[in-house]
């Protein structure tokens, strides 16, 4: 259905969509969904910080960026999740599965996504930050940026 504003959706009625409660795929095509929405989420944020170097325009980003991996590592591990489900989905196989085999995004995956998700993200455990910190290398280390006195700008 397209509204007069461009505005579309999709939908079912009720027969179709007990005949989807069945078929072991849909949960997997929903949980697709909601990555795919969470990551429009955070990039909305990111947008929505704009390019400003005020405290607040430089946290969201930084937000945004971590959630989004988080969410990215999330998404590759329901994409491994799938493959046994979507075995014989052609269109599976030769699209999403192949991120997998992708040595670029096992790369990324390991060395990025997996410390963001699992060491920064949804943990604050001080002795990952601790590893973190002792691998660090920087000229100046900032701890603290304010603009005014509103507890947001700090």
């Amino acid at each position: 259905m397209t509204t007069p504003e461009g505005d579309w959706q999709v939908a079912c009625g009720q027969k179709r969509f007990e005949e989807c409660q069945k078929d072991e795929k849909f949960a997997y095509i929903v949980a697709l969904g909601r990555a795919v929405n969470s990551l429009n989420f955070v990039y909305s944020a990111m947008l929505c910080a704009g390019t400003g170097d005020s405290p607040d325009a430089r946290r969201a980003r930084l937000n945004s960026y971590l959630f989004a991996s988080a969410i990215l590592y999330e998404g590759l591990k329901l994409v491994r999740a799938m493959n046994q489900t979507f075995k014989q989905d052609e269109v599976f196989q030769e699209g999403l599965h192949n991120i997998l085999r992708d040595k670029v995004a096992q790369t990324i995956e390991q060395a990025h996504l997996n410390p963001a998700r699992n060491r920064a993200v949804f943990h604050f455990l001080p002795e990952f930050f601790a590893e973190m910190i002792a691998s660090a290398s920087c000229e100046e280390c900032l701890f603290v940026s304010a603009h005014g006195k509103r507890r947001r700008d700090l």
